[in-house]
């Protein structure tokens, strides 16, 4: 982003996980089931955090290198795939009925 320019990697990084930590949830725009470092750092900060964690597709294990069984089936218990546009009212659902 043009007000980002002048800021270190870190900077932009540290930026993100402050406002992650204010949000309610995360969205995880994973294109092909793809997630970088980046955003595997996220996520992990996002789980940390107990927050509710949306995919737009299933995780890519394999280029994730996620190999562990469990760890997998974990995260599969705690990423919820859907499309942005349903996102909302499932997790308005998702406070009414815990």
């Amino acid at each position: 982003l043009p007000t980002e320019e002048q800021l270190s990697t870190r900077q932009i990084e540290d930026r993100f996980l402050q406002a992650l930590g204010r949000a309610n949830l995360m969205y995880l725009m994973n294109q092909d089931g793809y997630v970088g470092p980046s955003a595997a750092l996220e996520l992990g900060y996002a789980i940390g955090w107990n927050k509710p964690i949306y995919a737009l597709e299933p995780l890519d294990y394999e280029a994730m290198e996620i190999d562990d069984l469990s760890m997998r089936q974990v995260l599969a218990n705690i990423v919820t795939v859907l499309p942005p546009e349903n996102v909302a009212s499932h997790f308005a659902g998702s406070l009414r009925n815990p």
